[in-house]
């Protein structure tokens, strides 16, 4: 028996040691040149047929390793190209956060104008509250200006006191039997407007609104 080797071995060449060993005992003959000779040259024509196939399957071998470093290459670039990518859109996003920090911050110093502006817009504005609704008719600025005009001797104004605007808010009109809403105007001096308060406060923060004698109107300076 022979010793078990650690492969499978080539069918092709264990076949033709085989036939010969068999051909060998079949004869009788032991150390014979012709059966040397033939049994030699079937080994080699095994040995070479053999190594045919490991050539071509070798080739096949060595081709499908180029086709792998191939595509390992193809992915090694696709990876590169893609960290490449990403650093761009890391560096873009940083600068797209710096730059909304930015923009923060001039919306917020905008916003504090903007509150800044809207309050001395609305610094000459007076309230009146307690008038009664539709008083002050199709026209609620000459209503204003005859309102505190009729207070003429206390409330010192000047010569050009002027309403620029009147409106009672909010706009929407209020139910049958609510209170009336608040009046606001806005006059075009600041001298007028503190005139207005000062007398207001004199007279124990009153006036009487026309053809309402019993109506007491306080007025009081407003963000409205």
């Amino acid at each position: 028996m022979g010793r078990k080797t650690g492969g499978t071995g080539n069918p092709q060449l264990i076949k033709v040691f085989a036939d010969t060993m068999s051909q060998t005992e079949d004869r009788g003959v032991e150390g014979s040149p012709e059966v040397d000779n033939v049994d030699l040259s079937k080994i080699m024509a095994a040995i070479t047929k053999c190594q045919s196939t490991l050539t071509i399957k070798i080739d096949h071998v060595q081709s499908d390793i180029t086709c792998l470093r191939h595509d390992i290459d193809k992915i090694r670039e696709r990876t590169t190209e893609v960290e490449r990518r990403l650093s761009e859109v890391e560096d873009v996003a940083q600068s797209g956060g710096n730059m909304v920090h930015t923009l923060q911050q001039q919306v917020k110093l905008l916003l504090a104008k903007v509150d800044d502006a809207e309050n001395r817009n609305r610094r000459n504005n007076i309230r009146i509250m307690g008038l009664p609704e539709r008083a002050e008719g199709s026209n609620p600025e000459i209503f204003a200006e005859r309102l505190i005009q009729q207070c003429h001797d206390s409330v010192q104004l000047s010569s050009t006191f002027v309403v620029e605007r009147a409106h009672r808010i909010p706009t929407k009109s209020p139910p049958p039997g609510a209170p009336p809403r608040p009046f606001i105007f806005k006059v075009l001096n600041y001298r007028d407007r503190d005139a207005i308060l000062a007398a207001a406060r004199r007279l124990i923060s009153s006036l009487r609104a026309p053809g309402s004698p019993s109506i007491r109107i306080s007025l009081r300076r407003c963000r409205g």
